[in-house]
């Protein structure tokens, strides 16, 4: 994927660009009783609700508060005497003092903040997709767009950015959400930083910085692999929103036909089976642990659903089908089957309080919620009192819900961004 498709792909209506085209109605029809209408619709009006629609933030916040996941797009070192934002310069020469350094340039970094703070902005344009144009240009030299993008400062001592990849910032100028700090890289490694020396009359390139070819100074680790699962580390996952509102999962991990002899799979399931890889790791660990401690003595764990392969709401298909969840929407809950005896064999949805408790495996099934809820990634267990009882566990993660008499509903807490480890 290139660079500007990264950018296109993180200003999604989660993130507040490029909104889906809905109908001029979509809000309902809006009358006018003023004269000349022959109709009484207000057609100006349906089509500024349609653009309300389409350039919204469709998140549940505003986007601004605390810090936000921003997109590097551009970054360059500058002269603080060329910074213009208030306070920047002399909140930075603080921090600089604080640890015996002289701030001479300012690290500025633009690009597209999660929350709709990069409503309406355009994307640079790829010289390398528009013909008969000079092979050494890069996204960089569209400098016109890139400096619509907020911009955050840091001393450029204490921070690494790479462009294409995620951060922290925070904005400070929270009306017209235009600057604020930069804090952190949220994926692993390093790149250098481009400077452009005192009284440049042009914008910098930072080719080396920004170019989107093997000799990119990218992290170069290998993938790593958990049974059949091979996952890059570069390509992190995040699990943005909640885990029943406004849910996304970004380059999610699709687990399904992973570690056949612990869990059992049902290819009807496949497109809603992707996941952030906390969730993954924790089943392998916690399965593990019991196949060990109950060798040839229980079944495997029937896999339901996860998420969709971009989360949101998830229905019995991508893209068909009566939505069958209210949560699963960002790849950190699932649904799934008890660990029955071993003769009993692999099943889901199939009711352990009242018709088969005979075959749940007590003490499987409460070494796998403790292994669980021990691990320290799982947010919450949904489970049939009964059950709970029956298992003899006391946890404030562990509750009953009703309708989990024949299944497990894992839910795991939402990292900033993982990968496979």
């Amino acid at each position: 994927m290139s660079i500007d498709e990264k950018i296109k792909e993180f200003q999604r209506p989660d993130y507040g660009t490029f909104g889906q085209i809905r109908s001029a109605f979509n809000r309902g029809v809006p009358n006018s009783t003023r004269p000349g209408l022959s109709n009484n619709i207000d057609l100006w009006q349906a089509a500024k609700n349609m653009a309300l629609d389409h350039f919204s933030s469709q998140r549940g916040d505003d986007g601004i508060k605390g810090q936000r996941i921003c997109l590097v797009a551009h970054f360059e070192t500058i002269p603080k005497e060329d910074i213009r934002d208030p306070s920047v310069v002399a909140v930075l020469e603080s921090q600089a003092e604080a640890t015996g350094e002289v701030l001479t340039e300012v690290l500025v970094v633009y690009g597209p903040v999660a929350g709709g703070t990069s409503s309406m902005l355009t994307v640079p344009v790829d010289p390398k997709k528009l013909p008969d144009t000079d092979p050494a240009k890069t996204i960089a030299d569209d400098y016109a767009r890139i400096i619509r993008y907020p911009r955050f400062y840091a001393i450029p001592s204490k921070a690494a950015p790479l462009f294409g990849h995620l951060c922290r910032v925070e904005f400070v100028d929270k009306q017209l959400q235009s600057w604020g700090w930069f804090h952190s890289m949220m994926d692993a490694g390093s790149g250098a930083i481009s400077s452009r020396s005192a009284g440049s009359p042009t914008p910098p390139s930072a080719r080396d910085a920004h170019e989107d070819v093997p000799s990119s100074p990218l992290p170069t680790t290998r993938p790593t692999t958990v049974g059949d699962l091979t996952h890059d580390p570069n390509n992190k996952t995040i699990s943005t929103g909640r885990w029943n509102r406004d849910g996304q999962l970004i380059n999610g991990v699709n687990m399904h036909g992973q570690r056949p002899d612990l869990f059992k799979w049902h290819r009807a399931r496949k497109a809603r089976q992707w996941a952030n890889p906390v969730l993954i790791n924790g089943l392998i660990k916690a399965m593990d642990t019991v196949f060990k401690e109950f060798p040839d003595q229980t079944s495997r764990i029937y896999m339901g659903d996860i998420s969709l392969k971009d989360g949101g709401v998830c229905c019995k298909a991508q893209g068909g089908g009566g939505v069958i969840h209210k949560s699963h929407q960002n790849g950190l809950d699932i649904d799934t089957g008890f660990i029955w005896t071993k003769r009993f064999g692999d099943h889901f949805m199939i009711d352990a309080v009242e018709t088969n408790q005979q075959h749940f495996h007590v003490e499987a099934n409460k070494r796998f919620t403790e292994e669980l809820l021990r691990s320290g990634t799982v947010h919450s267990i949904f489970l049939d009192r009964n059950l709970i009882a029956l298992m003899g566990i006391r946890d404030q993660r562990l509750f009953h819900v009703a309708g989990h008499h024949h299944h497990y509903h894992i839910r795991f807490s939402k990292p900033a961004i993982s990968g496979v480890a």
